[in-house]
């Protein structure tokens, strides 16, 4: 079985201290992350996909994603590290209104996105700060899985769109 996803590479884990920098660490996923759909897919299936399905996929796991990045940025304590992190769930909303947008722009209906009971009930803390950490872990590894297999979705789109694709240049003359 072919991943679409290429592994992190060990160095980039590195920081994270043991068990987590050991490439064979496989922890079992926590309730927060259960509801995120895994971006890793078989090459074939990832291939057939149609447009939509693909977009709507892409749509729903960011704002899942997004729900459990702001539980993140409420427990950080860090002033500095509190703002980055702000600007980087920024960027990550953008990605979702953008991918909105293009759903909406291509005529596919707006999904309705309910969701889970246990996201919108509000999340226990971690009893421990191991077990935060590992919650974490998950939620990193899984936005790093959607962030690459968005940016093959898009190539994809780009390659099946061709001329339908209009470039917007907002430089003033």
């Amino acid at each position: 079985m072919f991943s679409l996803l290429t592994p992190c590479p060990p160095l980039q884990m590195d920081y994270l201290g043991p068990p987590f920098d050991n490439p064979d660490f496989d922890p079992p996923r926590l309730n927060r992350t259960e509801a995120i759909p895994s971006a890793t897919l078989e090459v074939s299936a990832w291939r057939n996909l149609g447009d939509q399905h693909r977009l709507m996929e892409n749509l729903r796991a960011y704002t899942l994603l997004l729900r459990c990045l702001g539980d993140v940025d409420r427990e950080l304590t860090n002033p500095a590290l509190r703002l980055t992190f702000q600007h980087f769930c920024a960027s990550v909303r953008g990605l979702t209104i953008s991918i909105s947008g293009l759903v909406t722009s291509l005529g596919y209906p707006e999904p309705t996105l309910l969701p889970p009971a246990h996201l919108d009930r509000g999340l226990s803390p971690a009893p421990s700060d191991f077990l935060k950490k590992l919650d974490h872990f998950w939620l990193m590894r899984e936005l790093q899985g959607w962030l690459l297999r968005s940016a093959k979705d898009f190539n994809r789109l780009k390659k099946r769109l061709g001329g339908f694709v209009t470039h917007l240049d907002y430089r003033r003359p």
